[in-house]
């Protein structure tokens, strides 16, 4: 009799706390409406300038907040390969010497090809920051202020 008494409460107690997460889920969940919008308990919210709004967001889950942390130094690489680009090309006007051109032009390749990379990176990360913080929100492993 008590193991089906103690199965019982269990279940009915699990599923109370499922969903208690489930309507707080609901509410607190973030997904991308589009670039630079995020939509959270019926809203659409403006992310901020380089996702500022958001990472407040993602205060709250410690995972999330590591991966949003991975986003901004993958952009900030890309941004800097982007640069790097830039700089390689206009440079190759300033030369007269052909292989220094050359050169010149197959590094501002090389760095636009590498910033690709890393700005796919960074758009995951992003992506999977909010993911993460969503989890953690279903699961009841949030800092909730």
């Amino acid at each position: 009799m008590k193991p089906t008494f103690l199965f019982l409460f269990l279940m009915i107690g699990s599923m109370l706390f499922a969903q208690d997460n489930c309507e707080q889920f609901q509410k607190e969940a973030i997904s991308f409406v589009r670039p630079y919008m995020y939509f959270k308990g019926g809203q659409s919210y403006p992310s901020g300038l380089f996702y500022g709004k958001l990472k407040k967001e993602l205060e709250i889950s410690p995972m999330g907040l590591a991966e949003f942390k991975k986003y901004k130094r993958n952009r900030n690489i890309g941004y800097l390969m982007i640069g790097a680009s830039i700089g390689a090309l206009l440079s190759t006007g300033l030369t007269d010497n052909r292989k220094t051109q050359g050169a010149l032009l197959i590094g501002s390749i090389g760095f636009s090809i590498g910033s690709i990379s890393f700005s796919l990176d960074s758009q995951r990360n992003l992506h999977r920051s909010v993911w993460l913080r969503n989890d953690d929100i279903l699961h009841g492993r949030t800092r909730m202020k």
